[in-house]
C-alpha cells in the first residue's frame, strides 16, 4: 500500500487495463473485484465488506445459527453487491439466541481500538413483562483478560425503545460489564435505559444500566464508530460516532476496570427474551489498532 516511484504512464495503462476488465465482467454478469469497497479505503488492520467469496472466513468465530436463527449475505444497497444479515425469531422471558461473527486480535492491545461498521436495523420488536424488557445487542468490543479465569470487559452498544413515540426509530445505548461472557445479552439491561446529557461516568459498584447514546431511524445504515482508549490505571473512556445524529457524550470507566488484555470484535442479533423477531445487517467492519 506505500506509494513507489514509477513513470507517469503505469497508472493510465493499468487504469485502461481496468477498464476494459470492468466492461468484460460486467458483459459476462461476473462479479468485478475491483469493486470491492475495502479496496477504495486507506489501509485498515481489518477490513470485511462482505463482497468477496469465502467472505466468513475472515472471522475467527463464526458459530452455526441454531433454534430458528438465521445468518446469511444478502444483496447490499450501501455498498453493493453483499451485505451480512443476521436475524433472530421471537424469544420466550429468560430465554436467549444470537447469531453473527466475532474476531480475536490476540496480538493487538485494548489500549486505543477503533471500530467502524455499517448497520441497518431491519426489525426489532421490544416486548416487556413486569420489569423484564428486550434486550438486543448488536455490537460488541470485548476486552479479553489475558487470564483465562478473570472477567473479561465487555464494551456493547445495545438496542432499546426510542421513547419518543416517532414510528420507525428506536434508541441506541452502551453498556460496559466486566463478564466472562460478553456475548449474550441481560434481558434487564434495557428496562432502564436513560441518559444523562453529558459525558457518563461508570460506577465499578452499580449494576450495569445502559446509557442511551442516540435515537436512530430504522430501515436505514447507520454508520457507527466505536472507539476506546485505556489508560495504564485501568479507567478508560469509550467514545461514539453515529453519522446521521449530533454530538454523542462520551463514556469514561472507572480505575481497575479494563485488565491488560487484547480485542475481541463481535457483529449480531443477540436477544434475550422478552423479545419479538429481530433482523440486523452489517456492511463494511473495520478495526484499527494504535
Amino acid at each position: 500500500m506505500s506509494g513507489v516511484n514509477v513513470r507517469r504512464w503505469v497508472p493510465v495503462l493499468a487504469f485502461a487495463a481496468l477498464t476494459g476488465t470492468a466492461a468484460c465482467t460486467s458483459v459476462l454478469g461476473l462479479k468485478n473485484a475491483s469493486v470491492r469497497w475495502c479496496d477504495r479505503q486507506p489501509p485498515h488492520d481489518f477490513c470485511e465488506d462482505f463482497d468477496h467469496d469465502n467472505a466468513l472466513d475472515s472471522w475467527t468465530l463464526k458459530p452455526t445459527p441454531t433454534g430458528g436463527a438465521m445468518r446469511s449475505l444478502i444483496a447490499s444497497d450501501d455498498s453493493a453487491p453483499n451485505a451480512l444479515s443476521t436475524s433472530v425469531p421471537p424469544q420466550a422471558t429468560g430465554e436467549g439466541n444470537l447469531t453473527g461473527l466475532a474476531n480475536a486480535f490476540p496480538s493487538r492491545s485494548i489500549d486505543h481500538v477503533r471500530i467502524t461498521v455499517d448497520v441497518r436495523i431491519t426489525q426489532a420488536e421490544f416486548k416487556q413483562e413486569g420489569a423484564i424488557a428486550s434486550g438486543i445487542g448488536f455490537l460488541l468490543l470485548e476486552d479479553t483478560s489475558m487470564v483465562q479465569s478473570a472477567m473479561n470487559t465487555c464494551m456493547g452498544l445495545v438496542l432499546a425503545p426510542s421513547g419518543s413515540g416517532l414510528t420507525g426509530t428506536i434508541a441506541v445505548a452502551a453498556v460496559v460489564i466486566p463478564a466472562q461472557d460478553c456475548f449474550s445479552v441481560n434481558n434487564l439491561m434495557d428496562a432502564s435505559a436513560s441518559g444523562d446529557g453529558g459525558d457518563a461516568t461508570m460506577d465499578a459498584g452499580a449494576p450495569p444500566q445502559p446509557i442511551v447514546l442516540a435515537t436512530i431511524l430504522t430501515n436505514q445504515w447507520q454508520n457507527i464508530e466505536l472507539e476506546v482508549t485505556r489508560a495504564e490505571d485501568g479507567s478508560g473512556v469509550l467514545s461514539t460516532t453515529i453519522a446521521t445524529t449530533g454530538a454523542i457524550p462520551s463514556v469514561t470507566f472507572p480505575a481497575e476496570l479494563f485488565p491488560p488484555g487484547y480485542p475481541q470484535l463481535g457483529i449480531a442479533s443477540s436477544v434475550t427474551g422478552p423479545a419479538g423477531n429481530v433482523e440486523i445487517d452489517f456492511d463494511n467492519v473495520t478495526a484499527d489498532f494504535f
